[in-house]
């Protein structure tokens, strides 16, 4: 059973039958997990008393007669506030009279439902997507000796918060992105990850791997064709690293991203995307996060465009051809005497007419 963020409803159905002699203050004892709350018993004439987690239900009084049965419903709600991997409720037939132990047996019915618990949790993402536009032929220095010097900036926020009041679990955070082209440029280039207080990232050296700022770096690229619409990291290498979030009301990772300028200057392409991808599992074998909670992606467009808009040879024959147009249509009214003049006889034919 897949416990949800709003509270869940049990009814458990008793039947009770004495087939015996005449069955002394007779009652119903439903001991249950502290998962779970007693809300109601139906009918409702019947007299339940609550204690703690010990419900205690009269069935015939002052006795349960011999053959005689009676029937009712209990109502539990499941809390997510306690988490036990199932949920219990005994239920238990006793009276003050005496029975024999041979028939003790079916006095007991035991029920154990297996669970786990939907994380109440909000899981979002900024940007969802971003722009960036370079030109074609645009500079870039030959040496970086600062990262500001790669490209653009691009900053990706994840965000967790608890829906609820409830128990949530403590997580990981999983972030890929692509890192290398098939001809080892570069493509997102990490300079920075920032995160709320308890949280714990391990990015294996992945933040500024070639040191820009305390080392120079010589640039260094190679030109390609980046013709795949989307960059994918099944064509590409990408890079991932974890995050591990505690129980929070709210927390945030912050990644920081350089555009590695060099690789889409030289690149042959008009405009790609790459994805950055934002996966979230609980560290806890009793939560589920469902599909719609556990990842989000956020698109990253690159485009390129052309210098000095469009190229003057493009001009120049779009105006040949506008010529060669003309040319074609004045011909051909030529030939249909579109051009030739009336005599003076024909124009008073015309005029007679």
């Amino acid at each position: 059973m897949v416990i949800k963020v709003y509270k869940e409803k049990i009814t458990v159905s008793v039947d009770v039958k004495n087939s015996k002699d005449n069955a002394y203050n007779a009652k119903v004892i439903v001991d249950f997990s502290q998962n779970i709350n007693y809300v109601k018993v139906e009918p409702d004439i019947k007299e339940c008393n609550l204690n703690h987690t010990r419900l205690e239900c009269a069935v015939g009084y002052p006795f349960l007669a011999s053959d005689a049965e009676e029937h009712f419903k209990l109502t539990f709600e499941v809390t997510p506030e306690h988490i036990g991997a199932e949920i219990q409720i005994n239920v238990t037939a006793t009276s003050d009279s005496d029975e024999s132990p041979s028939t003790l047996g079916d006095n007991v019915v035991k029920i154990k439902i297996p669970v786990k618990y939907e994380a109440g949790l909000i899981f979002s993402v900024r940007p969802k997507d971003d722009h960036i536009v370079y030109k074609e032929g645009e500079q870039y220095p030959a040496v970086f000796n600062h990262t500001s010097a790669i490209g653009k900036e691009l900053t990706i926020t994840y965000k967790v918060e608890k829906a609820l009041k409830v128990t949530t679990p403590p997580l990981k955070l999983t972030i890929t992105y692509p890192y290398q082209s098939t001809m080892n440029n570069i493509l997102l280039y990490l300079t920075h990850v920032t995160y709320s207080p308890n949280i714990t990232c391990n990015t294996d050296n992945q933040i500024n791997p070639k040191q820009i700022g305390s080392k120079t770096h010589t640039v260094k690229t190679s030109k390609e064709s980046l013709s795949a619409y989307l960059v994918s990291c099944g064509t590409i290498l990408c890079r991932s690293f974890d995050c591990m979030i505690p129980e929070a009301v709210t927390s945030e990772v912050n990644v920081t991203f350089r555009v590695w300028k060099p690789t889409f200057i030289k690149a042959e392409f008009s405009s790609l995307y790459m994805m950055v991808n934002g996966t979230l599992k609980a560290r806890d074998h009793l939560f589920l996060l469902t599909s719609d909670h556990n990842a989000r992606n956020v698109k990253i467009q690159v485009s390129k465009e052309a210098i000095g808009g469009i190229p003057w040879w493009i001009i120049l024959i779009s105006i040949l051809i506008g010529l060669l147009i003309l040319a074609l249509v004045i011909f051909g009214l030529w030939k249909i005497n579109f051009f030739k003049r009336k005599s003076l006889e024909d124009r008073k034919e015309d005029m007679m007419d």
